[in-house]
């Protein structure tokens, strides 16, 4: 089955979040896995301290996958690696959502960089909304971008995700360029500011888009450049959701933009005016040659 997750707005942990208890020994059990992925920024590194990751079934408790995911640097994790945050046999069936806490930040700035105050490490207040649990609602793609809900904050309405027999792996990109953001001029900032965004996707069913970005005077690889694909038929994003994915082109003038949730993408170059390309992505589908030229 086809599926797709997207994040949604923030709410609290209801006290007391832990295991399912009294799971008939006899009831069949799937395995879920929690990954983590990352895009590009300007920095050296950026931790995240990641507590709890707690599923919602449809029927039932919360299921704690996790207490304690533990510390990863992000830039670690870029050009389609991933991290497991953590693997557990819950019981078979379907799960409306995935709460993930974020208990602290920290950055370095990447080299010959420096903060206006001579830092080039900064501590960063986590958002009370990411400390409490950042919602992650589950979606069956069969309902993606036409359930009239969608939007909602009645996830009751939606079918969320089926977790059967085998290995479900669920893909969080936590894109640091989008995470965390600096504050004052870029050749030197006054500090750097976390807010928190993250999309997911199942991995079975994610797909790619790469390509190059050159300058057309010249044909010279555009280096650094940011590639941005924005889910077009996405419903309504509340706060901490987003749809869209981006990566930075290599010395080549190369990109790939991983662990895309099959749909149809908008693809643009930032802070040019090159025409963006609108491109499908089917299920597990690597879709090549989405190429710009930029003008002079």
């Amino acid at each position: 089955m086809r599926r797709f997750l997207s994040t949604m707005a923030v709410v609290a942990l209801a006290a007391g979040v832990a295991c399912t208890e009294g799971t008939s020994p006899n009831a069949q059990m799937a395995r879920v896995t929690i990954q983590l992925t990352d895009g590009f920024g300007d920095f050296s590194a950026a931790t995240v301290e990641i507590g709890a990751v707690v599923l919602i079934p449809a029927d039932g408790p919360p299921i704690t996958v996790t207490d304690n995911a533990g510390s990863f640097n992000l830039l670690d994790l870029q050009n389609g690696v991933t991290a497991t945050l953590a693997t557990l046999d819950v019981p078979a069936g379907q799960y409306l959502q995935l709460r993930l806490i974020v208990n602290g930040a920290e950055v370095t700035l990447a080299d010959g960089m420096a903060f206006r105050d001579g830092s080039t490490s900064k501590t960063l207040k986590v958002p009370s909304g990411a400390q409490s649990g950042i919602k992650v609602l589950l979606f069956d793609e069969d309902d993606f971008g036409h359930d009239e809900s969608m939007g909602t904050e009645n996830s009751e309405e939606r079918d969320g995700v089926t977790l059967g027999s085998g290995e479900t792996i669920i893909v969080l990109d936590f894109d640091v360029a989008r995470n965390f953001v600096l504050t004052g001029p870029k050749w030197e900032p006054t500090g750097v500011l976390f807010k928190p965004v993250i999309r997911a996707v199942v991995r079975d069913v994610a797909g790619s888009i790469a390509g190059t970005v050159t300058n057309a005077a010249d044909a010279s690889p555009a280096v650094g450049a940011t590639v941005r694909a924005t889910l077009l038929d996405s419903p309504v994003l509340p706060e901490l959701q987003t749809a869209e994915a981006t990566a930075v082109t290599d010395d080549a003038g190369a990109y790939k933009i991983w662990y895309l949730s099959p749909g149809t993408y908008e693809v643009s170059v930032d802070g040019s005016t090159v025409t963006p390309v609108t491109v499908t992505v089917g299920a597990n589908e690597a879709i090549t040659d989405v190429d710009f030229q930029l003008p002079s």
